[in-house]
């Protein structure tokens, strides 16, 4: 994967695979700290106890139509190779907690890539409410879904004039935190 918001859409369509209807996705950046961090919370059906040690084998996955699991391992693979770590926090039947940590300033960190189009992607899943948030050096961005559809009167945020308005904003919006 080139970027890492490819890992977290990666990531996310395993939560729904999961059955997850809420997924929560913080992106921490400290530069005086020289953090970056991704977590990815869901509520989804978490990992069999059995399975918890493979997860990050590219060898290993429960799909019936593929005979590799490589999301996890490239993620840690590339957290690894920018200095940091991944970890996975399971609450079996009770969801999956994933943050991947990198040295913010590693040459070998991917860029972010466009984070907003991973975004789009995501929030027009069906039945899930997606929180998204984004911190750059104490500035923070928050999207919920949940508010977006209140505010707007609509469970569709996959109207084309809804979607391009939510891009925008998440572009302006990281933008303004000094993200972008």
């Amino acid at each position: 994967m080139k970027d890492l918001s490819l890992h977290i859409l990666d990531i996310v369509q395993n939560s729904l695979h999961a059955g997850a209807t809420r997924v929560d996705i913080s992106i921490t950046e400290d530069v005086v700290k020289n953090i970056f961090e991704i977590t990815i919370k869901d509520n989804g059906s978490g990992i069999d106890p059995g399975n918890s040690e493979k997860v990050t084998d590219p060898f290993y996955t429960t799909g019936t139509k593929k005979k590799v699991g490589l999301g996890l391992a490239l993620l840690k693979q590339n957290a690894e190779a920018a200095g940091g770590f991944l970890k996975i926090e399971n609450s079996f039947p009770r969801g999956v907690k994933v943050t991947a940590r990198f040295q913010h300033n590693h040459i070998d960190r991917q860029p972010l890539g466009k984070i907003e189009e991973t975004i789009k992607i995501l929030m027009t899943a069906i039945n899930l409410r997606l929180i998204y948030s984004h911190e750059y050096n104490g500035k923070i961005f928050v999207l919920d879904t949940l508010e977006i559809e209140d505010a707007l009167e609509t469970k569709n945020l996959s109207n084309p004039k809804i979607v391009k308005y939510i891009t925008e904003m998440i572009i302006e919006n990281l933008t303004d935190i000094g993200a972008y």
